[in-house]
């Protein structure tokens, strides 16, 4: 067992750039080692069999008001969210509340509606790719990966796409900012604000074209079950679930196809071979979520009670830290675990959580990946780096993996 905590929120290069040697030994230590997240103690489990059993144990409440009230002091910015109004959001409750939240929505998430989707973002996907092959540069996340899931997620909730440059700053401000409380709070009650409008004044236009059947969009429905009389939303869910979609909607699609496009970059061999047999596209999306997930502390979870695993004792209050991105490097799980490979039989992975809170976009961002990687690959045939892999930036918040740029370069064709 460990005698210091690891330390999961270094901002310097090594940690920013590879979290998983910091991970892979606190798998060794134990299947809970002692750790310190950006301030707040706890417990991580990098493993995982531990993490996908953590997922599911009762004994772990997702809701913030389970937590220690030392931790508040510790890490305000684990509590910003809820500091600014966004409390009552699926991430954030357990069952029967978030039972009752996840159904209101689960049906615009199913395979099925999602697949439905494919024509709309294809097309979304072309267009944003039909400038960039004249260019023979570009920065694949702020061209391309940011720009394809936020339009389709504001698409899909019937958020007025020009809104979509002032939503992605706001997002990357709060999420790139946890050091700073101060920061993240100005840019969360920013964004609720907005957001009170936004529903305000599509409340007003159903009112006037005759409810949400004649503007069928995923927030027209959630403000009419917030308006119906059994009350099934309040006001302060109903702002937490457009923000939580909002933001979950685009910004770890985003950073999939970021860290994806990297991990081919370096591997010209694996590009290639998906150049050329786009059917593997399905299989590389599920590895690139393995080997380098969009989040890496898929979970934050308090315990309600006194848990003992190993060495570790979990008193009542603690925090635990899921690291599900951590996971799928697990060598017990995976043969040679830090290599990417499009072979492996099933590419077992945490990469959209496990049980209840198990990611409910999960069928979209796939299939926007897919669609995505394919776009990619076809439009722009000698892309490379445009920098050395060090000079790359990450964004500084230990739950999230993604990149700020991805510079690029390739050969200009006419447009």
């Amino acid at each position: 067992m460990a005698t210091e905590p690891f330390v999961l929120s270094t901002a310097g290069p090594d940690t920013t750039q590879d979290p998983y040697p910091e991970y892979a030994a606190a798998r060794k230590a134990g299947p809970l080692a002692p750790a310190v997240l950006m301030g707040m103690p706890g417990w991580v489990a990098a493993g995982h069999t531990t993490a996908r059993e953590l997922f599911s144990d009762p004994r772990l409440s997702s809701d913030p008001a389970a937590a220690a009230p030392r931790l508040r002091e510790l890490a305000p910015w684990a509590f910003a969210t809820q500091s600014a109004g966004f409390a009552r959001s699926m991430l954030r409750t357990d069952p029967p509340d978030h039972t009752r939240l996840r159904r209101l929505v689960s049906t615009a998430f199913t395979a099925r509606r999602t697949e439905a989707l494919r024509p709309r973002i294809q097309q979304i996907s072309d267009g944003l790719l039909a400038p960039l092959p004249a260019r023979g540069h570009a920065d694949l996340i702020d061209d391309y990966a940011a720009e394809l899931p936020l339009l389709v997620i504001m698409e899909l909730l019937g958020v007025p796409s020009e809104e979509r440059h002032y939503f992605r700053s706001q997002s990357l401000v709060a999420i790139s900012a946890p050091e700073d409380p101060a920061v993240m709070f100005e840019a969360l009650g920013s964004v609720r604000d907005h957001l009170d409008g936004l529903i305000a004044r599509k409340r007003a236009e159903n009112t006037r074209t005759g409810g949400p059947d004649a503007a069928p969009d995923l927030l027209s429905e959630l403000i009419a079950a917030r308006d119906r009389d059994d009350d099934r939303l309040s006001d302060t869910e109903l702002r937490a679930m457009a923000f939580l979609l909002l933001l979950a909607g685009h910004e770890t699609t985003t950073n999939l196809i970021g860290n994806g496009m990297l991990a081919l970059l370096r591997d010209p061999e694996k590009l290639e071979r998906l150049r050329a047999d786009p059917s593997l596209t399905p299989v590389a999306v599920e590895e690139f979520l393995r080997l380098d997930s969009p989040v890496v502390i898929a979970g934050l979870r308090f315990a309600t009670e006194e848990i003992r695993l190993g060495d570790a004792v979990v008193a009542p209050g603690d925090a635990v830290f899921i690291a599900g991105g951590a996971a799928g490097r697990d060598p017990e799980i995976h043969q040679d675990p830090d290599v990417l490979d499009f072979g492996r039989t099933r590419a077992r992975h945490l990469g959209f959580g496990h049980g209840v809170h198990f990611c409910l976009g999960a069928p979209l961002a796939r299939l926007e990946a897919d669609i995505a990687f394919r776009g990619l690959l076809s439009a722009l045939p000698d892309i490379a780096l445009a920098v050395p892999e060090n000079e790359l930036r990450r964004r500084r918040n230990p739950n999230v993996r993604g990149l700020r740029h991805l510079p690029v370069t390739f050969t200009p064709r006419p447009a």
